[in-house]
């Protein structure tokens, strides 16, 4: 199979991984917390307290975090103009992430008080307030959170990075724009309080070492010969 794409071209078939990714990273996570709960998993707060105090709360980061998924499914369809091999690597190593993340999540459950950080009290009138409160009561509701460590939010952002990074296929402005949002999104985390600290560290390490490992060893040719049937349509 030929390692060259030509230039800025995105495969329409890059969707079907897109979707792929997106619904692995929902049923990893709404999956692993069932079943801590349901074997009865001691829970923890991987809260380090000199530093997850000192990181306030600033809603306007809702509105990055929001799209957060967007973000997720676009990034593998634009990385469909890499090379097939770094491609095809990329998205084992995504997959990779995604099922060790969720082994992480059911057998270390990862806990937050809601109430005891502050999400409830000195609330804001401003719009990015009301839509970040709006969001933990409708849409992530319940004072305690759960699936903490390591953040799908951060794994899922610095693995989309990483996928474009120094990729000269992809064009500079893209990848420009992808580094940003992921970092938004990573710092989005903290600042709305959906994580602390050291789940947003394990998340980027945790993206780090499947990305690597996925280059390094081309898990990617687990996939080629199907990408290949693909390769032809545009």
């Amino acid at each position: 199979m030929s390692n060259t794409n030509t230039k800025n071209k995105i495969y329409l078939f890059s969707i079907i991984p897109g979707l792929i990714l997106i619904l692995m990273h929902v049923l990893c996570f709404k999956v692993s917390i069932p079943l801590s709960q349901r074997f009865a998993i001691i829970s923890y707060i991987p809260k380090i307290p000199a530093i997850d105090d000192l990181i306030p709360i600033v809603p306007v980061f809702i509105t990055v975090y929001f799209f957060a998924y967007l973000f997720w499914f676009i990034c593998p369809i634009l990385n469909s103009q890499a090379p097939r091999q770094r491609y095809a690597d990329y998205l084992i190593g995504f997959a990779v992430a995604y099922l060790v993340g969720g082994v992480i999540l059911s057998l270390f459950p990862a806990t937050m008080d809601r109430a005891a950080e502050g999400l409830y009290s000195n609330v804001g009138t401003d719009i990015f307030s009301r839509w970040h409160q709006w969001f933990i009561t409708d849409m992530d509701p319940g004072e305690m959170a759960h699936g903490l460590l390591p953040s799908f939010h951060t794994m899922s952002s610095v693995f989309c990075y990483l996928g474009v990074a120094r990729c000269k296929e992809i064009p500079l402005g893209t990848r420009i724009f992808i580094g940003l949002y992921a970092l938004s999104v990573v710092l989005s985390t903290l600042f709305l309080k959906q994580h602390y600290i050291m789940d947003m560290l394990s998340g980027a390490t945790l993206a780090i070492v499947c990305y690597l490992l996925a280059r390094k060893f081309h898990w990617g040719n687990l996939i080629t010969p199907i990408l290949k049937k693909f390769d032809h349509q545009g």
